[in-house]
């Protein structure tokens, strides 16, 4: 603790994390010859984690958070499907959260996720990619929002790379590259910040001011998730 003298405006009134559902379309392109569909977003346990400096209690990976996003995953899928007839390839998108970690002060929010996910087509897995998703805001930005533009990130990518990734191999070309989404952690923490410093006023003129780091590695994610065993082991793939 220490006192200074300045002052930042992080919105108390969005502290509290709620999210919203979406549906992207903007840059999303529509699949032929295959029909994706959207099956679960699952997470790990333990895999959430807030800190807060000195400011209102806020939620962080919640059920509300989750479900939201399962269902913007959901929606901007099924968008992508053609509307004529069924198609004989059908692909399914299964996600998990592995980390979700939420750092915010009276300045300041930002989110890091580990996500996992993979495509299943005829009973076996046919891609699986993990990645990190990083989002910032400032001053008057929400947690709420931050969340959201990490939600964002996330469905965006599973979208633009399951589309790729749908494609015959001759066909596909290089991956889409997404804002907000890395291959490793270390390219996400450069993003976002290091520290995170609350300040309030205790009298005329005199303000208190804590800070702390969250210290990011908590969401990294070494070891790749096993997606043919945890698939069938809910009788969702043939093992080879």
């Amino acid at each position: 603790m220490l006192l200074i003298s300045s002052l930042g405006g992080f919105s108390s009134c969005g502290m509290f994390g709620g999210t919203t559902a979406f549906t992207l379309k903007n840059g999303i392109p529509s699949v032929t010859g295959v029909r994706l569909s959207f099956e679960e977003l699952a997470r790990e346990p333990e895999s959430a984690k807030t800190v807060a400096v000195m400011v209102y209690p806020f939620s962080g990976y919640d059920a509300s958070t989750e479900k939201n996003l399962a269902s913007s995953l959901g929606n901007t899928i099924a968008a992508m499907n053609p509307s004529a007839a069924e198609p004989e390839r059908k692909i399914a998108v299964h996600v998990i959260m592995r980390r979700y970690m939420i750092a915010a002060s009276n300045e300041a929010g930002a989110v890091l996720a580990c996500v996992s996910w993979a495509l299943v087509e005829q009973r076996r897995v046919i891609f699986s990619e993990q990645f990190y998703a990083a989002a910032q805001g400032r001053l008057t930005k929400t947690v709420g929002a931050v969340k959201d533009d990490a939600a964002r990130a996330i469905v965006q990518r599973i979208a633009l790379r399951a589309a790729w990734a749908s494609r015959p191999p001759s066909e596909r070309g290089g991956a889409p590259v997404t804002e907000k989404t890395f291959d490793d952690i270390d390219s996400a923490v450069f993003q976002i910040p290091a520290e995170f410093v609350t300040t309030t006023t205790i009298a005329s003129g005199v303000y208190l001011a804590a800070s702390k780091s969250p210290q990011w590695g908590w969401a990294e994610v070494s070891r790749p998730f096993e997606w043919e065993i945890y698939l069938a082991e809910r009788g969702l793939i043939d093992l080879k």
